[in-house]
């Protein structure tokens, strides 16, 4: 790999953090594929290549299985994979007759691998996250003011480690075993799997953008299912075309043109499951960010008569309000080149984007985190390496599924992954060592356009003419609300 990007038309794409040293990212993933059946990979790349990062060309297999990630070859894959990294973080290479080092300290991963990596429960009900030591309910709490919150040392890991170990070797019974771990106040299960390393885990982008965006639809369809008057009982073909659901489910088709996500969505209601349970990938993310708004303001004028009470109104507004916080903080969330004055536009939006549910919806620990945990993350990565936490994303990750797919198109089962491996070295290595030309990789999409036309409302973007949102009697009381950390006098009786 140092050949490679030591190459002449690689070096414009490459920084330096510190001198001959390059910073390794170790991650893993699992993923269904309908040819390798359960898949589980570990891909590395060079954190000093930026954008190029963000291409499956540039990530590179370390290994790769048809299993879940929880199986026992796994972990004891990954105790090697870490003693193997400590020895290489000790030693020099000579290498092209330049001395280099190497460094492991970025670790995208989704937070279910996260969990896993720390050696933690990835479900834990009272404790729900790796990052900081914060119960359940604590994060459904609105932030008035900046929240003070600890993380995990890995003496108290090791620690809580040891006493959860001792009390399994003398309890069988697994529901007694999850109490005692929930009754030290963590979840932590055994040691983690990465060692020090644990404390250089950093949230990841990608994922949680997907998954807040997954939240949002979820609370928007919700609200349009009971206003129209639908429940499971009933087909969707008995509601109104003009009814406030209708109306959202043909956005999603035709103003956010997200073919793919509305084909899911039906197909939910046709099985009767939950459309607001669809997970959503990417690309229906990037979609909802730059669409959301005009489907909303068609909800807001459809004709139903449900839409002519105020509390409804104000709800659509306050989607629209969440929309406009969420869509600026994995702006954010998601560059690899930012300024200390990105880092203060996110502590603002994400603390507003949180309050907003925590006041007039339901907060999660998905929305605690982006208001108390991803700050100060983007904050963490600009101060040690001067670049965003899109150096911690998972984009070309994801991508190398499809890859490794195409890959192993024509093989037989027995013989599958050693030809991923050859078609993976040709085509990731080779290629390059010969100086063909491989297309470059690209920073994220952006959520938000770099300049803003004239005509358009500096806030949620739309045109003036078009915009229904800011100028509405209640955009100013919830924004007072959520930047206060309480509910707005003008807006008490309305919503309580």
């Amino acid at each position: 790999m140092v050949k490679i990007y030591s190459q002449e038309h690689y070096k414009s794409e490459v920084v330096s953090f510190s001198p001959n040293e390059y910073v390794a990212s170790v991650g893993l993933d699992g993923a269904p594929s309908a040819k390798m059946g359960s898949m589980t990979c570990g891909l590395i790349s060079f954190s000093n290549c930026l954008t190029l990062a963000n291409s499956c060309l540039h990530n590179y297999l370390l290994f790769g299985l048809s299993a879940k990630e929880t199986v026992s070859i796994v972990v004891e894959y990954l105790i090697q994979l870490h003693k193997e990294m400590v020895v290489v973080e000790k030693e020099t290479f000579d290498i092209d007759g330049r001395t280099v080092s190497f460094k492991f300290k970025i670790f995208p991963n989704d937070l279910k691998m996260v969990a896993q990596l720390a050696g933690e429960l990835n479900n834990a009900a009272r404790y729900p996250t790796t990052f900081a030591k914060v119960r359940k309910e604590d994060t459904t709490l609105p932030c008035a003011e900046p929240v003070v919150w600890q993380t995990w040392s890995m003496p108290e890991r090791m620690k809580l480690s040891e006493q959860v170990s001792k009390f399994c070797e003398k309890h069988s019974n697994r529901k007694k075993q999850l109490d005692y771990i929930a009754g030290l106040g963590c979840r932590q299960n055994s040691n983690p799997l990465f060692g020090n390393y644990t404390e250089f885990f950093r949230l990841e982008a990608l994922h949680l953008k997907n998954n807040s965006y997954q939240l949002l639809h979820s609370r928007i369809l919700e609200f349009v299912e009971a206003v129209s008057g639908y429940n499971k009982s009933k087909k969707l073909d008995s509601v109104a075309e003009d009814s406030p659901l209708k109306t959202y489910l043909n956005g999603i088709r035709e103003e956010i043109k997200a073919g793919k996500l509305y084909k899911r969505i039906m197909s939910a209601y046709t099985d009767g499951g939950s459309a607001g349970d669809i997970r959503f990938t990417g690309e229906d993310s990037h979609k909802f960010a730059e669409k959301l708004l005009l489907v909303l303001r068609g909800v807001l004028h459809s004709s139903s008569t449900s839409m002519q009470l105020p509390v409804n109104q104000f709800t659509v507004v306050l989607f629209a309000y969440m929309a406009v916080q969420l869509r600026l903080v994995m702006s954010i969330a998601q560059r690899i080149h930012i300024d200390n004055t990105h880092i203060d536009e996110v502590r603002i939006a994400a603390k507003q984007y949180h309050n907003s549910f925590a006041l007039f919806n339901k907060a999660t620990c998905s929305t605690w985190l982006v208001c108390n945990v991803l700050p100060e993350h983007i904050a963490d990565m600009y101060r040690r390496f001067g670049y965003g936490l899109g150096l911690n994303s998972m984009q070309g990750r994801e991508a190398k599924h499809k890859s490794i797919n195409d890959y192993a198109r024509f093989s037989s089962p027995q013989t599958k992954w050693q030809d991923v491996f050859r078609h993976e070295y040709v085509h990731c290595i080779w290629l390059k060592l010969n100086d063909a030309h491989i297309k470059p990789g690209r920073e994220a999409k952006e959520l938000l356009p770099s300049s803003i036309p004239n005509h358009c409302c500096k806030r949620c973007r739309l045109p003036s003419d078009i915009d229904v949102f800011c100028t509405s009697q209640f955009w100013g009381k919830i924004d007072d609300s959520c930047k206060k950390g309480r509910v707005h006098n003008g807006l008490a009786k309305l919503w309580h």
